[in-house]
């Protein structure tokens, strides 16, 4: 019997689980894909903690259709999981490769996607898939960083040895178009990006997406170096990156002026350039760092050009071929043409590995550290020493030490008095500190922001950087959201997400202690609409604590004047009208060309002009940077402080000119992780920087406390500091030289 109703029991359990099946195939089907999901993070497995992470999922071809939403967890910098939400578009059962942007905060951190035909929120995932700990390596966020596309051409000499400076370098490889990602946000952590026409076969399949991030990245201030092969036609984006036309191939049998260009005792024989020529009777739109001879010809090898915000440098010849390939040397020649990028200009030299060791009680070693402590002063909030707690907690122990004795026992005799008047003294004192508390923490959120925006005059595009610190008095959940003020703006697109900080100090990317204290779990979520606006919802802001946000935007704004500069003949200074070219005012502005600054008004206003004269005279940039005075005939320094918290503005200006300034030495801090920031590379090119403040921030944060209302929010601190580039016409001598010749070739 009891065999029996093991049967029986055993066949209608098999009977329930069939019926179960059969009722929920969406269930089962999503177990299948679940297995079958794939994740690859970063571009070739390479990526760097704390900035942005190119994520590529692909989906079973079965589910290309079905899929519309992907959640992604990962975990900020403060140990605080954080869920990235997109909507999937672009997917067919031809190709179900998509990508999405996201940031890890940790190494060694499990990390999960799932994927919804629905709202998440309103159903299970049809797939799902993990990245075990041991998969999730990132390398430093400090790590210098080269994106190459298609052959490495002998770059892979120098990695990890000495270039100028001392810096090393890791490079992620692209061996495939696919694997190029399309948000140029994942490319911010690069120094560096290397192309060949040579390999036009990969560059001519990339996609639009792909080709935009690239030109987007190079114009927000990213370099680049493109080495010209014997491959015709030339790809799309190189066209827009030579500042000229590529007419042919030339052998020239002694290039002799490479071996001048590095120390070597081999000769080079016979190498194939490209002829670069530029329109005749104009001055080439290009810095010429080096020119070949053959015959009566000159013919430009590496061209240096600014490109946007960024640079580009052209190399006339593949460094591949076989004339290079075998050249004991290359490696020398490569060292050269990196160095720029990698080495001295990016704050990696020897002095500033002693100065470091001397800041190294701040918590932090890198301008952004600076920058996140600065903008974690509130005003409105007055923060308790430790020396004020000790001595409060010293001023108690006497009162019930000391005092009681002398008053219970010595003047009142009565010592059985102590207990009540000890009790008393600390009931007291538990009141008034309570009362103390709540009154210098304020109920309200605060929001402290800072941003740099920088316009190209010459194409009205705009690109911006803005980081938000919200301070909450009591513990909240708030949603957080970056909108574009500006009335004159175009296709703007916004990005939010969680501010990172390099570094070991409390909450830094190399820390393993977790500042989360239990903070709940929050969304950074993709608009799927026109603004491809993103949010942040249900971010939990600790009590009498800060979170912090850091956001990035692309637009463009109309250019209401244009400026007439022109280079002087001697001197290498500039006379003409500089113009405003917004619709707002400039405050304490000032122009930097090539080495020299050239103090304003006070006040430009929108639209408004100032006349520099050919017999106005600059003062040198360094006056400017690093505030040099002359005090009793001897020319001072200003010295900088690592741990000041006062000077925002002084901040924001070293981080755009941080090369310019002498950085490393001069603030004793790496800026490495916002390097993209620095443009001390324009001070070589032919344009004018006009920096300056704007009353009216180009972005702003809106911060909502949700269900909690009547939460008041209060903006404190709000710098905005626009960086301007203003053509420049070159030297009348130089006009009619070209003019005069007829070429420019």
């Amino acid at each position: 019997m009891a065999l029996l109703d093991s049967h029986v029991f055993r066949g209608l359990a098999s009977f329930v689980f069939s019926l179960a099946v059969v009722l929920c195939p969406g269930r089962s089907s999503g177990d299948v894909a679940a297995s079958e999901l794939t994740v690859e993070l970063g571009v070739s497995g390479v990526w760097k903690l704390g900035h942005a992470v190119p994520a590529r999922i692909t989906l079973p071809p079965e589910l290309a259709g079905q899929a519309q939403y992907v959640v992604f967890e990962s975990i900020d910098g403060d140990g605080v999981n954080v869920r990235y939400q997109q909507k999937i578009s672009g997917v067919s059962s031809e190709n179900s490769d998509f990508w999405m942007t996201v940031r890890i905060g940790r190494n060694k951190t499990p990390l999960s996607v799932r994927v919804y035909d629905d709202e998440p929120s309103e159903g299970e995932p049809v797939a799902s898939g993990q990245l075990l700990g041991d998969e999730v390596v990132g390398l430093p966020s400090d790590q210098r960083l080269v994106l190459v596309l298609g052959e490495t051409m002998g770059l892979e000499e120098v990695v990890r040895s000495s270039v100028e400076g001392g810096a090393s370098f890791t490079i992620a490889q692209v061996s495939q178009a696919k694997g190029l990602p399309i948000d140029w946000r994942t490319l911010a952590g690069y120094d560096l990006a290397v192309l060949s026409s040579a390999g036009d076969e990969l560059i001519n399949s990339l996609t639009e997406p792909q080709i935009a991030c690239l030109d987007t990245w190079v114009r927000r201030g990213g370099r680049s170096i493109v080495c010209l092969g014997t491959g015709e036609p030339l790809p799309e984006i190189l066209l827009k990156w030579i500042p000229g036309e590529v007419e042919g191939l030339i052998n020239v049998r002694n290039p002799g002026a490479i071996e001048a260009l590095v120390p070597t005792e081999f000769p080079l024989r016979n190498l194939a350039v490209n002829r670069i020529g530029f329109p005749a009777g104009e001055v080439p739109p290009a810095e010429i760092l080096l020119a070949l001879r053959s015959g009566n010809q000159s013919l430009p090898w590496w061209i240096s050009t600014a490109y946007g915000h960024g640079k580009i440098d052209v190399i006339a010849s593949d460094l591949a071929n076989d004339t290079l390939a075998q050249w004991p040397d290359r490696n020398l020649l490569w060292k050269k043409l990196v160095g720029d990028s990698l080495g001295a200009n990016r704050g990696d030299e020897s002095p500033l590995a002693k100065n470091v060791s001397d800041t190294s009680y701040l918590g932090y070693d890198d301008l952004a550290g600076q920058l996140r402590a600065t903008l974690d002063v509130f005003g409105g909030v007055r923060v308790v020493s430790f020396g004020q707690l000790a001595a409060v907690l010293l001023g108690i122990l006497v009162i019930v030490g000391p005092v009681d004795y002398f008053v219970s026992v010595r003047w009142l005799g009565r010592p059985q008095f102590s207990w009540f008047f000890a009790g008393a003294v600390l009931v007291a004192a538990c009141i008034a500190l309570t009362w103390f508390y709540l009154s210098i923490r304020p109920n309200e959120i605060r929001v402290n922001t800072a941003q740099i925006i920088d316009i190209d005059t010459r194409s009205g595009d705009v690109n911006g950087s803005l980081w938000a610190h919200v301070y909450s008095g009591t513990a909240r959940t708030v949603d957080v959201q970056v909108v574009d003020n500006q009335a004159e703006s175009v296709g703007a697109t916004l990005q939010l997400d969680w501010q990172p900080l390099p570094g070991r100090g409390l909450g830094g990317l190399k820390s393993m202690q977790s500042l989360s204290s239990g903070m709940p779990a929050y969304s950074v979520i993709a608009s799927s609409g026109e603004s491809n606006a993103v949010s942040v919802q249900g971010v939990g802001v600790p009590a009498a604590g800060t979170k912090c946000f850091s956001s990035t935007w692309l637009s463009h704004t109309e250019i209401v004047g244009q400026s007439e500069l022109q280079e002087l003949d001697v001197a290498d200074q500039l006379s003409g009208q500089l113009v405003n070219p917004l619709s707002v005012d400039l405050r304490e502005p000032a122009l930097f060309y090539h080495n020299w600054y050239y103090s304003l008004d006070s006040r430009i206003p929108a639209g408004g002009s100032f006349t520099i004269a050919p017999d106005r005279i600059p003062q040198g940039i360094t006056r400017r940077l690093n505030r040099r005075r002359v005090i009793d005939d001897a020319d001072m320094i200003t010295p900088w402080q690592p741990a000041d918290r006062g000077n925002l503005d002084r901040l924001l200006e070293l981080m755009m000119f941080y090369s310019a300034a002498n950085g490393p030495t001069y603030t004793s801090l790496h800026h490495r992780f916002h390097h993209q920031l620095d443009h001390s590379h324009l001070m070589d090119s032919d344009l004018a920087v006009l920096i300056a403040r704007v009353d009216d921030p180009w972005a702003s944060v809106q911060v909502d406390a949700g269900g909690q209302g009547g939460v008041e929010v209060v903006q404190e601190t709000d710098r905005a500091w626009c960086r301007i580039l203003i053509p420049v016409k070159p030297p009348e001598r130089e006009l009619s030289r070209f003019r005069a010749d007829g070429s420019s070739r």
